[in-house]
């Protein structure tokens, strides 16, 4: 029986710095990086789209933008920018309408910030008129 031809050697991959690179020491495909201009959309795109979305916008998959995000602390910290300025914006907008007396508000504002909940109030007599009361000082605390 006649032995197999021996597969020729492959030339060995070399590194920047001349010396040869070994199998398991980084030959693999060199990781995708946001450009400069990506950089610079990614405030204002973190502050309305989801991650799976900035991603689809910069035509990448979803899983190299997680891994973008996990090795590069810049661009995780343009994207916690952009969401961080986002909610000071519509959190000042909700303070702003809670102070000049919005029920609808105040309600989230507590609900979220404060730790209310909706519970059944049909056994509380004056219930409504308390919690209305209440509301008014919030906005008068706010107020002053």
């Amino acid at each position: 029986m006649a032995k197999a031809p021996k597969k020729p050697r492959k030339a060995p991959l070399i590194k920047k710095d001349g010396t040869p690179s070994k199998q398991g020491q980084g030959g693999g495909p060199t990781p995708i990086k946001l450009t400069d201009e990506q950089r610079a959309e990614l405030v204002p795109l973190s502050a309305v789209l989801t991650l799976d979305q900035i991603a689809d916008y910069f035509g990448i998959a979803h899983s190299t933008f997680d891994a973008i995000l996990a090795r590069d602390e810049e661009v995780s910290r343009l994207y916690k920018k952009g969401r961080a300025k986002a909610v000071a914006v519509i959190g000042g907008s909700v303070i702003s309408k809670a102070r000049k007396g919005d029920n609808q508000s105040m309600f989230f504002y507590l609900k979220t910030q404060a730790g209310w909940r909706e519970t059944d109030r049909s056994n509380v007599e004056g219930g409504e008129q308390k919690a209305a009361d209440a509301l008014r000082a919030l906005a008068d605390s706010l107020n002053g």
